[in-house]
């Protein structure tokens, strides 16, 4: 409650012989002395045995339900063309009158006068009915649902509202995907206000309102009650320009998940009636030519269905029954991306309670974290519910939990439920965070103040400029974007020799404007680093993949060999033949012939409040390594207009043969968390490689080629294999710590990257027994024949690597592991090629020639 439902309260005594002293008052008249080191609402606590809430503020009749901005952040421009209608279902939480609409809108308004036209219908679709419920419970979101027929409708014969039919039979399209699917209903019934549709000027950029008595009419509903609210689009009959930006009207949308079943937003309440087929960009991953004109449930604005999303629409209503608890979020209360294993994950939050039919007594009984956890993937994220935690009452109206630490690769979803004591139950909005680690399978990385080489590629003779007339946009995609100075790509240009790149090679390189590249094996495997010709907010690693141009299903998804140093809203130049221009990007080697770089110098941001590009001071570059495989990324400046806070950095492999269907990742930062890890003036982040070795099921002969400083425990080593690590000293022994020069057996369930990263290691010397030895490799490969042995005397078998059977090698390739006999004891010694001392070259002039030298040294 918002005021001391007990009538406690603090009397102020004064007088001219005591200083000012407080006292807290009981209802039985008890007069309690309040110290200065005393909390009032927890003295009140522990006299009543209640949890209470604070007595600031005022709960009053007046409350607001929905999807405000404030609880649920906008992170999606949701577009309308023609005469779509977006719509979504609400459940009453309270009795009395709905006062007035609210909703979010972006930029454009292409609408036809600006109008929309807002209806109120009892909604069908619910917690009990509709995709992913019920009859329905295999057909989640996006799913196609259906349609009126329209005879007058001269542009696809559809209606979205039986009024505006000219056949009221419901036409069923939900997709059956080859299965038996019962046939649907329509979405919502009859009318509940604005029947024909009340219009409305919708204005871009703010928060739009229509108050309901505007119309003349009164929206009363009871508690429990469903309802629809949907707004059409204003179009002629035929609409001009479907699918064209200058005709997009446009909604704020919020998206999150992964989310359970049990969700209260689950399945996602957002739906939109599409005038023509094939309208969305991107419904839950369904592929864009089997959703269908007329009614859509429509879901995420992501791959997976598990997530959720919804229209920033909310409504304020004047109440006459008890309303749930309200849950705030407070500063800091909510746990961010990290990569604490430790945990725990403290969740601080206000709770209150407000009961207008019953003030006295509104109280919260009782609050608790229901979350689930699932394993990290690039889709298809299996949450499993957790058991709830309670939460304590801090005084203040302030509640705390905490959840346990929990491995790296571990996504957390959570949400806020407060119950008062008249057992109504309020949800807070869902909340997730990923618990991540830099030290993972693929890359060892390292971060830090930028060492003394870094690189400023400006007016070096190797350098060239990428001008703004270079960047361009698959425009063949349908729902494209169309500015390739804003969100285009620029390519291929030749890295001059192939670049590792986990585990695999690549040659060529796609620059993007957004502050991304990524990488193809050949010139002509055209990439576009964006998603569909725009920039997202919605990649994270890993994300779902979108295979080049000849992968017309997904363009939204994240590019092939994708290498994100500072993913964010960047902008080169406008539109025009005599644009503004935003800074510069430069490509080339800081004439040295092994690397490859990209420098952003100064480029500029997209402003999306006012829709136009700004100067900017961002400045860094990727530099790409293609002699030692490393990826480095070196920052200037991070700019002036908050791109640090919200950019995305590290990388993805290419979905391939060798990477299999679930491709290498590495995160480091998203939306400015962890914040140790957050770009910064002069900070580095250099990614080290393993090597280029891949186990298969069954076992595998490895070794560990790399410096890992110190951290060699097998556990870390080779985190997918299924069994112990087994060296040979004429017999098996299990090795929990593994050193390098030493060949492992391991066994492995699938196949799985096995490569082991670290810094380079160019020698090592491995001690050998007479007999057969198991021994190791190094960073780079070593022709056999360059192995040094000691004693010199010393014979050796020819070197075996296993694969499927054994096979004779004459170079020890790095990550494997290798058997050799040898006759006697002694050492092997391995060094790199480049490394090995240079031999003297030999004077053949003087093989003619005899020199005599007596004992005295005299010739």
């Amino acid at each position: 409650m918002r005021f001391l439902t007990m009538f406690l309260f603090i009397l102020l005594v004064s007088s001219v012989l005591f200083a000012q002293q407080k006292y807290l008052v009981s209802p039985n008249q008890e007069v309690i002395p309040v110290t200065k080191y005393d909390r009032i609402p927890d003295m009140i606590a522990k006299r009543s045995g209640q949890n209470i809430s604070s007595t600031s503020g005022d709960c009053g009749n007046k409350y607001t339900f929905g999807y405000p901005t404030w609880l649920y952040t906008v992170n999606s421009n949701f577009g309308a063309y023609g005469k779509d209608v977006i719509g979504q279902w609400y459940v009453a939480k309270a009795s009395g009158t709905i006062d007035t609409i609210f909703w979010s809108t972006f930029g454009r308004v292409g609408a036809k006068d600006s109008l929309v036209f807002l209806r109120v219908h009892e909604s069908i679709i619910g917690p009990t009915y509709g995709p992913g419920i019920g009859i329905h419970a295999n057909a989640p979101p996006c799913q196609n649902w259906g349609y009126w027929f329209n005879s007058n409708d001269l542009d696809r014969g559809v209606a979205a509202f039986p009024d505006d039919a000219t056949d009221t039979t419901w036409i069923s399209t939900i997709n059956d995907k080859g299965g038996t699917v019962a046939p649907t209903r329509p979405p919502f019934g009859y009318a509940l206000w604005g029947a024909l549709g009340y219009g409305v000027v919708h204005r871009p950029g703010i928060v739009n309102k229509v108050a309901m008595l505007d119309a003349g009419e009164e929206l009363n509903v009871e508690v429990g009650d469903k309802f629809f609210v949907s707004f059409r689009v204003n179009s002629d009959m035929i609409p001009i320009g479907y699918g064209v930006d200058a005709y997009r009207t446009e909604w704020a949308s919020a998206g999150w998940g992964p989310v359970t079943t049990n969700d209260e937003d689950w399945p996602a309440r957002n739906w939109k009636f599409y005038q023509r087929d094939s309208g969305p960009s991107n419904c839950a991953g369904t592929p864009v030519n089997e959703v269908k004109r007329g009614w859509v449930a429509r879901g995420p604005y992501v791959d997976d269905p598990m997530f959720t999303a919804v229209y920033n629409i909310w409504y304020s209503m004047t109440v006459s029954t008890n309303v749930p608890p309200i849950i705030q979020q407070v500063d800091g209360g909510d746990p961010g991306i990290t990569f604490n294993t430790t945990g725990p994950y403290t969740v601080e939050y206000d709770i209150w309670d407000c009961d207008p039919s019953d003030p006295e007594n509104a109280e919260v009984a009782s609050a608790e974290i229901r979350w689930s956890k699932g394993v990290i993937k690039d889709r298809d994220i299996q949450l499993i519910d957790q058991t709830p935690i309670p939460m304590n009452y801090l005084g203040e109206d302030r509640w705390q939990a905490e959840i346990p630490g929990q491995p790296a690769g571990t996504i957390i979803s959570y949400r806020v439920v407060a119950t008062d004591n008249k057992g109504m139950t309020q949800l807070g909005t869902n909340q997730s965070f990923r618990v991540y680690a830099l030290k993972q399978q693929y890359y060892r990385v390292d971060t830090g103040t930028c060492a003394a080489a870094t690189y400023s590629i400006k007016g070096l003779a190797s350098t060239n400029e990428i001008t703004y007339d270079k960047f361009f946009i698959n425009d063949q995609m349908a729902g494209a974007g169309t500015a390739p100075r804003d969100d285009g790509t620029a390519g291929p240009y030749d890295i001059g020799g192939d670049m590792p790149i986990f585990g695999d090679v690549a040659r060529y390189a796609w620059v993007g404007v957004n502050g991304a590249i990524a990488l193809s094996k050949t010139a002509t495997d055209t990439i576009d680093v964006n998603a569909n010709g725009f920039y997202t907010t919605s990649w994270i690693f890993p994300y779902p993949q979108h295979h080049g141009r000849s992968d017309t299903l997904y363009p939204s998804r994240i590019p092939p060999n994708f290498i994100a140093p500072f993913w964010a809203d960047c902008i080169i130049a406008d539109t025009g033949s005599a644009p503004n221009t935003y800074g510069h990007i430069y490509y080339g080697n800081a004439d040295d012939p092994c690397k490859f770089i990209v420098e952003y110098d100064s480029i500029g941001y997209f402003n999306q409040d006012l829709s136009q590009g700004e100067s900017d001071a961002t400045i860094f570059r990727v530099v790409l390594n293609r002699c030692d495989g490393t990826i480095e990324y070196q920052y200037v400046g991070v700019g002036t207009h908050g791109q640090d806070s919200s950019a995305l950095v590290g990388l993805q492999a290419d979905s391939s043969a060798i990477s299999g269907a679930e491709p290498g990742w590495v995160f480091v930062n998203y939306f400015a968390q962890p914040y140790e890890t957050k770009p910064r003036p002069d900070f580095c982040i250099k990614f080290y490689p393993g090597a280029a070795v891949f186990a298969q099921a069954g076992w595998n002969l490895l070794s560990v080629a790399n410096d890992r400083a110190g951290d060699m425990a097998k556990t870390s080593v080779y985190p997918d294999a299924v069994s112990d690590a087994f060296k040979y000293i004429g017999s098996y022994v299990q090795e929990p710590t593994l050193v390098n020069g030493v060949g492992y057996w391991l066994k492995y369930d699938k196949y799985s990257y096995a490569g082991a990263p670290g810094y380079e290691k160019n020698s090592v010397t491995i001690n050998v027994n007479a007999g057969w030895n198991m021994i190791g490799s190094i960073t780079k490969p070593v022709p056999t024949s360059s192995i040094v042995k000691t004693p010199g005397s010393m014979s050796t078998s020819d070197y075996f690597k296993f694969e499927s059977g054994y096979l004779s090698v004459t170079t020890l390739t790095p990550g494997l592991g290798y058997w050799v006999k040898t006759d006697q004891a002694g050492t092997l010694e391995l060094t790199a090629p480049e490394v090995m001392p240079k031999v003297t070259a030999v004077d053949y002039s003087q093989l003619s020639k005899i020199t005599v030298i007596d004992r005295l040294g005299r010739m």
